[in-house]
């Protein structure tokens, strides 16, 4: 069982985070790749290697469009090197770092060619392209340094089912409840079972947001902004995917339809206040130490082997989320630990 935390690409700030997560005993760092809302995820990964020895370091994520797949594949591997082996390229279909530009999300399809494209690049193979020569990444391979594993962000069943035979691990954006995330799990079983996949090392992981404080309201309040982000991914292409009661499903399609991107990730955005306190701990972790830990311990059951920590929004008050992470790395992550012995 692996515990990792995300965090942004912040200049000047992001290798100090990753090592103190490394010390607080976290086992990845990830960053979104949003070039108009943070830094550049790969150089401060790079950085980020250099002040860590043993933390798994990933986007989280990057997507088939701002990137050129020749140019994600020897970005990746460049940090693969600088930091011994510990890099994970995890893309999606774009939101955010698209939005901003102007530019809708690709296809399951064009994702799909992206990824199978990004691991021949990896690989050291040759990618033949329209047009021009077959290219590869002539620096690659170093003897003995493993290929980055490309693992795939994924909300509805065809992201789903095209991770499990195409890339080397899912990450879940479907929320915090237990029900739900047992049945994507089942999901990856079943297709990667048809597809004969089931010897291959395959990485299951969920990426929820997580709020550790004495009061639920402020708790609730930390990751507000960061639950309405990954929600929407439930509605975001017209149609609620989730599994849902009438009216979180209604809360659902709201987002889809009234979420301001330029508010993005902000808890005092408007469509954040159309979310109630079941909504949020339908999606989202939030509350007192005992409570992060029963509800967490649960998805924990449900087959995921890797938990990614979101947690805070990006206007929320600073002390209050390094109280809410000292409490998790401190209380929260030791007794996860135990439970998955």
């Amino acid at each position: 069982m692996e515990f990792w935390i995300a965090d942004v690409p912040i200049p000047g700030r992001t290798a100090v985070a990753a090592e103190r997560a490394e010390l607080a005993g976290w086992d990845g760092l990830v960053l979104p790749d949003t070039q108009c809302v943070a830094g550049d995820p790969f150089v401060e990964l790079a950085l980020a290697a250099r002040q860590t020895t043993r933390l798994h370091l990933a986007t989280c994520v990057t997507n088939p469009i701002t990137r050129h797949p020749s140019v994600a594949a020897s970005t990746a591997a460049t940090v693969q090197l600088e930091s011994g082996g510990r890099m994970h390229l995890g893309m999606g279909r774009g939101d955010s770092s698209l939005a901003h530009i102007g530019v809708p999300a690709a296809s399951v399809t064009a994702l799909g060619a992206y990824v199978d494209t990004v691991r021949t690049y990896l690989a050291g193979d040759e990618v033949a392209v329209a047009g021009a020569p077959a290219s590869k990444i002539r620096w690659l391979p170093r003897p003995g340094m493993p290929t980055v594993p490309v693992e795939i962000a994924a909300t509805g069943p065809r992201v789903i089912q095209m991770a499990a035979t195409a890339a080397d691990g899912v990450w879940f954006a479907a929320g915090a409840d237990p029900g739900r995330l047992a049945g994507l799990v089942e999901l990856v079983q079943r297709t990667r079972e048809a597809a004969g996949r089931t010897r291959t090392p395959f990485a299951i992981a969920a990426t929820v947001a997580v709020a550790c404080l004495p009061d639920p309201s402020a708790a609730r309040d930390l990751i507000r902004g960061t639950t309405a982000s990954f929600a929407r991914f439930s509605a975001m292409h017209g149609e609620v995917t989730a599994d849902a009661p009438t009216e979180h499903r209604e809360a659902l399609a709201t987002l889809g339809r009234d979420y301001d991107m330029n508010q993005h990730g902000w808890t005092a955005a408007p469509h954040t206040t159309a979310l109630s306190d079941q909504f949020i701990d339908r999606f989202s972790v939030a509350g007192s130490t005992t409570t992060v830990i029963a509800r967490l311990a649960d998805i924990l059951a449900t087959g995921i082997q890797r938990l990614i920590v979101l947690p805070r929004s990006l206007d929320s008050d600073s002390d209050l989320a390094e109280r809410s992470v000292a409490a998790l790395s401190a209380e929260v992550l030791p007794a996860l630990r135990e439970l998955a012995l």
